[in-house]
C-alpha cells in the first residue's frame, strides 16, 4: 500500500467518522420523524403539539389550552405567526426535547420535528462493517492497440454533472468524502465484443 492510498484511507475514515457524528446527533437527520407540508387547512402533526397552517402571512401554530411551544427562548401559548419564511430559510421552535423545523422549500412552507427518541437514530449502530473505501487491483497491464485512453473514453461521453446537491442534503452532510483515487485501466477495459469467427 503506498503513502497516497494511505493518505486517502485516512481522510475518508476522518470524514466518515464525522458524517456518522452528524447524523446521530440528537438533532440530526436520524431524528427527523417526518417532512409535512403545510397547507391552509389546519393540520395536526403526530409529536408536535398544536395544529399547524400556513397563508399569505407565512407559517402559523395554534396551540390548544395546555400546549405551549418556545420560540426564540420565549414560551409560547395561543397562536404563534412565525412570519413569511424565505426560500431555504426557516425558524426552530422546541416541544420538550422535540425541534421542530418550520422552513420553506421549493416555494412551499413545512414543518420537520427532529426527536431524539426516533426509533431510527436510537436504534442505529453504525453502517455495516463492508461500508469501507475500496481501491482497484494493483495488478494492471497496458490497454490493447487502438483502445482509447480514460481521458479519450471520458471525452467521448457527456460531461459529468457539475450541479450541487440540494441544500437540504448539505445540512446532512456540508463536506464531501474526499476523491477517490483513480482506477487503472486494465486489459479487460474497454469491453468489446468479440468477432464471429468463420466456420
Amino acid at each position: 500500500m503506498t503513502a497516497g492510498t494511505r493518505s486517502f484511507a485516512e481522510q475518508w475514515a476522518e470524514w466518515h467518522r464525522e458524517h456518522e457524528l452528524r447524523r446521530a446527533d440528537p438533532h440530526g437527520f436520524l431524528a427527523v420523524t417526518g417532512l409535512y407540508w403545510l397547507t391552509g387547512e389546519p393540520q395536526r402533526i403526530a409529536g408536535v403539539p398544536g395544529r399547524w397552517s400556513t397563508g399569505a402571512g407565512g407559517p402559523l401554530v395554534t396551540l390548544d389550552p395546555g400546549e405551549e411551544l418556545v420560540v426564540d427562548g420565549r414560551p409560547v401559548r395561543g397562536s404563534h405567526a412565525f412570519g413569511p419564511i424565505a426560500e431555504r430559510d426557516g425558524r426552530t421552535a422546541t416541544a420538550g426535547n422535540v425541534q421542530i423545523e418550520v422552513a420553506r422549500r421549493g416555494g412551499h412552507d413545512l414543518v420537520r420535528p427532529r426527536d431524539p427518541a426516533h426509533p431510527l437514530r436510537t436504534g442505529h449502530r453504525g453502517p455495516p462493517r463492508s461500508a469501507r473505501p475500496s481501491r482497484a487491483s494493483s495488478t494492471s497491464t497496458t490497454p490493447r492497440a487502438g483502445s482509447p485512453s480514460p481521458s479519450t473514453a471520458r471525452s467521448s461521453r457527456s460531461p459529468p454533472s457539475t450541479a450541487r446537491p440540494p441544500a437540504a442534503w448539505s445540512s446532512c452532510s456540508p463536506t464531501p468524502p474526499p476523491a477517490s483515487p483513480p482506477i487503472r485501466p486494465t486489459a479487460r477495459w474497454p469491453w468489446r465484443p468479440r468477432r464471429p469467427t468463420a466456420r
